[in-house]
C-alpha cells in the first residue's frame, strides 16, 4: 500500500499544471541570468518540463505520451 507521500508525489506527476509552473519558473530564472550557458541550461530545463506537461496530458486523455 502507498504512503500519503508517494500518494502526493504521484498526484504531481500527473498534473501538467505542476510542470507548466515549473518551466514557468525555469525561464524566469533563465531571465535573470548573465551567464549563457546557464540561461541555455535553463531555458532547455524549462523545454523539459514542458514537455513532461504534455506527457501528464497525454496521460490524463488516456493517449500514449511519445
Amino acid at each position: 500500500m502507498a504512503t500519503a507521500g508517494e500518494m502526493a508525489n504521484r498526484s504531481f506527476l500527473s498534473d501538467p499544471k505542476h510542470w507548466r509552473d515549473r518551466a514557468e519558473e525555469a525561464r524566469t530564472r533563465a531571465d535573470q541570468l548573465d551567464d549563457p550557458q546557464s540561461k541555455s541550461a535553463m531555458l532547455r530545463i524549462a523545454h523539459d518540463y514542458e514537455l513532461l506537461a504534455e506527457r501528464a496530458e497525454a496521460r490524463a486523455s488516456g493517449h500514449s505520451p511519445n
